[in-house]
């Protein structure tokens, strides 16, 4: 005959897996996320042609690096939260240069402020999916190094 139990019964906890941390781009490479969030906080602290166009230009690298990763395919069109992050901080940069152009005065808006720090939430995620080589040779295309494919196959 079997012994009975004398072990107050306690329900176990189901277990639910953790779901996954999407890598932020700190996580994956911290040298592009300091860099880029640097150049973003100058450009809004210390708004200058100079900074406006640094901010731009590593823009125009996240883009690059991002259609590399993407097999060529351009930014433009595209409806995922890192084409449009980028195209709306791109468009806020246009903003202030077009109000520079009419006004002869740089400034950062408060609108536009936050409208670039919500658009690098969706950036930072586009560094963390990036290949440091794709960034490396959007970098070299975009400072005129190297020609792109499609300036290759024109020339």
């Amino acid at each position: 005959m079997k012994a009975k139990r004398d072990k107050k019964y306690t329900p176990r906890m189901v277990l639910v897996p953790k779901i996954i941390p999407r890598a932020t781009a700190l996580e994956a490479y911290p040298g592009l996320a300091l860099e880029f969030h640097l150049k973003l906080v100058a450009a809004r602290v210390e708004p200058s042609i100079a900074t406006i166009n640094q901010l731009s230009k590593e823009l125009c690298v996240i883009a690059g690096a991002m259609s590399y990763e993407s097999n060529g395919r351009a930014i433009q069109g595209r409806k995922d939260l890192a084409a449009l992050s980028i195209m709306s901080a791109i468009k806020v940069l246009e903003s202030i240069v077009d109000r520079h152009t009419r006004t002869g005065k740089v400034f950062v808006s408060e609108f536009e402020g936050k409208s670039l720090i919500a658009a690098a939430n969706g950036i930072d995620s586009v560094l963390s999916r990036v290949s440091k080589r794709s960034y490396e040779i959007a970098a070299l295309e975009v400072e005129g190094y190297i020609k792109s494919e499609k300036t290759r196959l024109a020339a």
